[in-house]
């Protein structure tokens, strides 16, 4: 949180992401974000995948969140308009990936999982 480390993009014109390690829960999580950088033209793409980095259905491609408002935790809100990920069947893996035109402005110093 106190923005000693971020992770960036140093070309807009190539493809960039990072996938975190498994991650399970028995309850419903959110996920947030801290990351500044974010608009129309540069945004996050959050997904989950599964441990063998395939989409989750529901959570990825068309129906993944995209973050465009900077700020120390700002809340992904799935297409659909929810926040919460319902009580996960499997281990599962956040995929982060930077969009858009001006994608090398963004800067992510975190990603939160909370309960």
């Amino acid at each position: 949180r106190d923005r000693f480390a971020s992770l960036s993009v140093k070309n807009d014109k190539k493809k960039a992401s990072l996938v975190s390690s498994p991650l399970s829960s028995s309850t419903p999580v959110e996920l947030a974000v801290n990351a500044d950088g974010l608009g129309e033209d540069a945004w996050l793409c959050v997904s989950l995948v599964d441990e063998f980095e395939q989409p989750i259905p529901g959570f990825s491609g068309d129906l993944a969140a995209r973050v465009k408002q900077s700020g120390l935790k700002q809340p992904v809100v799935w297409s659909d308009g929810k926040t919460a990920i319902s009580k996960p069947e499997k281990p599962f893996k956040v995929k982060v990936s930077y969009e858009g035109k001006k994608k090398s402005d963004v800067n992510l110093y975190a990603v939160y999982l909370t309960k």
